[in-house]
């Protein structure tokens, strides 16, 4: 703990630049060390992986904003710039200066104008088109792949406005790459799905998803017909799930006039599996619980639709989603708009109707359900109630699950 104050102290030196950069990179090192995919935290029962970088994707959308990193004292950024390029003239890019690069990306302090930005900003280009096959071959299990796919994310957010025409450059190549797919599924393309969770190659996904959230970035999306591709792909009858299941998890939903990502969800979830179906309203309690801007009410609509699946397994999932997403206001709203009838889907769905009638709207649009409700709970679903509540703190107590400390607690037949 000592070492770690010492660095930084030495990486918050403003008298001692190289020192400072030295001690931001060893600090950085340890990050990257804390945080990469095959990282595992020790629990009181096992070992867990680290979060996903999937997830931190979508708690990104969901803030709907990255703000820049600003570097300090005036000349920084480009003693860092030409340490970061001049360690950036060879291919073998795992020697490349990546806590410098990310720290440059962060602070969005490398502009095209200048020779050595549009140098820097190349560079990346070519080590980020899937062509080359250099961060689409990298292994997850490299220690620096997190690494790689979060500095990729920054290129873009950097580029999207200060050079878009690059990013049209990458989009293009990844628009080659991905129709393989499409076009000879039986190819061995670089987003072939048996190698597609291998490599980084998955993370292009995330590429696509990051530019979704932003108009510039959904428009240069449409110019390469990106999101066309992916509409064709998802839809395909045999395609296979990983692909389904990557673009549901990386697009931005929260667009009120663009609706191409919407579209795309909603024809996922009425052509699909009924696994993938599933796992879409599973991926719509996420986005509830990172409040996504927009979720009410397109997320409502979509959860309420999927309460008809006739998948019951579907309908049951869409349905503890819409009980746990009425605890807000508006979406509980919503819900009473909907005027639906969900006794018959699963237990939960039965408190749902107490709720409605708890809200004014629901109590003047539904008078005749006010008497059978009150008799319903005074001969014996009170009784009822207590027993799903006392089920569900059970469950919240002694299965398996994460706490806040990162310890597991497990019921006595998991022991």
């Amino acid at each position: 703990m000592q070492s770690l104050h010492s660095l930084v102290s030495l990486a918050t030196n403003l008298k001692n630049l190289g020192g400072r950069v030295q001690g931001a990179d060893t600090l950085a090192d340890l990050l990257r060390s804390s945080s990469n995919r095959d990282v595992l935290v020790a629990t009181a029962h096992g070992i867990t992986p680290s979060p996903s970088i999937y997830l931190e994707h979508v708690i990104t959308l969901a803030s709907n904003s990255v703000p820049a990193s600003p570097l300090g004292k005036d000349g920084e950024g480009n003693l860092l710039l030409r340490d970061a390029v001049s360690s950036m003239t060879n291919h073998e890019f795992i020697s490349w200066n990546w806590p410098a690069i990310s720290t440059l990306l962060k602070a969005k302090a490398v502009h095209t104008e200048d020779a050595i930005g549009y140098k820097f900003f190349h560079r990346l280009l070519f080590f980020f088109k899937p062509s080359n096959k250099l961060f689409s071959n990298v292994p997850q299990k490299n220690d620096l792949a997190v690494c790689y796919s979060r500095c990729g994310c920054l290129f873009l957010e950097s580029l999207i406005t200060e050079a878009p025409e690059l990013v049209e450059e990458l989009m293009a190549d990844l628009y080659k790459c991905l129709s393989v797919v499409k076009d000879s599924p039986n190819s061995d393309p670089i987003f072939n799905p048996l190698k597609l969770f291998s490599s980084c190659a998955a993370d292009y996904f995330i590429f696509i998803g990051r530019l979704s959230s932003t108009v510039p970035g959904q428009t240069c999306l449409h110019a390469n017909k990106l999101l066309d591709l992916l509409l064709s792909i998802v839809t395909q009858p045999d395609v296979h799930e990983s692909y389904v299941k990557l673009v549901i998890s990386t697009l931005y939903y929260g667009h009120s006039e663009d609706r191409s990502t919407q579209d795309i969800f909603e024809k996922i979830i009425v052509l699909c599996s009924p696994s993938v179906r599933c796992y879409a309203a599973l991926h719509l309690r996420t986005l509830l619980r990172c409040r996504m801007p927009g979720f009410c009410p397109w997320g409502m609509e979509r959860l309420i639709a999927m309460t008809s699946d006739l998948n019951a397994v579907v309908a049951r999932t869409a349905v503890d989603i819409i009980d746990e997403a009425c605890d807000e206001k508006a979406n509980l709203e919503a819900f009473v708009h909907a005027r639906l009838s969900l006794d018959h889907l699963s237990p939960m769905a039965e408190f749902l109707t107490a709720r409605v009638l708890g809200t004014v709207c629901g109590f003047n649009d539904f008078p005749e359900l006010v008497t059978s409700e009150v008799e319903k709970w005074r001969f014996g679903f009170n009784r009822k109630y207590a027993t799903v509540v006392e089920e569900l703190l059970n469950a919240r107590f002694l299965s398996s699950e994460l706490s806040d400390d990162m310890f597991h607690r497990h019921s006595s037949s998991q022991k």
